[in-house]
């Protein structure tokens, strides 16, 4: 058998600065036709704010889908992104947020706009960083998992459903 590979980036798949970490985390969705990336150091928004960037493939090329999904100074936000089975849906992670706790929050594409499902999800103590070490939706995207396994403290796993 054998397989042929093509590379698929088009134009605009790239950080604005050098040290933003463009592609810290990336997800695709199913078909491969959304692209989420995570910018974890990304300075829009304050210092290492961070953001997440969602795509969709056309026409041999990569768009953006709405808005970046931005972070505040020092979340750290794209630590960790994970997209449904359609791509509608994605959770990101910023991991750096309120002492390192870690915050992963979910947000569903209406068409025009990237809009949050349910409350922010924030670790149990200082220094957990949730999302950093893994971040999952299942495919209906109505559970949500994330581990803190950067944890300085102790590691855990936690799952929610979206209801």
């Amino acid at each position: 058998m054998t397989a042929t590979i093509s590379e698929l980036n088009g134009a605009g798949l790239s950080g604005a600065a050098a040290d933003d970490k463009y592609g810290f985390d990336i997800a695709l969705n199913e078909g491969g036709t959304r692209l989420a990336v995570g910018v974890k150091d990304s300075d829009v928004g304050g210092g290492s704010a961070g953001q997440v960037f969602i795509y969709d493939y056309a026409g041999g090329a990569w768009s953006l889908v709405g808005s970046s999904i931005n972070g505040s100074a020092g979340d750290g936000l794209g630590g960790g992104v994970a997209l449904n089975y359609s791509g509608d849906i994605v959770a990101v992670a910023a991991s750096y947020y309120s002492t390192s706790r870690g915050r992963v929050q979910v947000y569903q594409y209406n068409g025009a706009s990237w809009g949050q499902l349910g409350s922010d999800l924030v670790g149990d103590a200082a220094l957990d960083m949730i999302g950093l070490g893994g971040i999952d939706l299942n495919a209906a995207g109505d559970r949500v998992v994330f581990g803190a396994s950067a944890s300085l403290n102790r590691n855990y796993v936690k799952v929610y459903e979206y209801g």
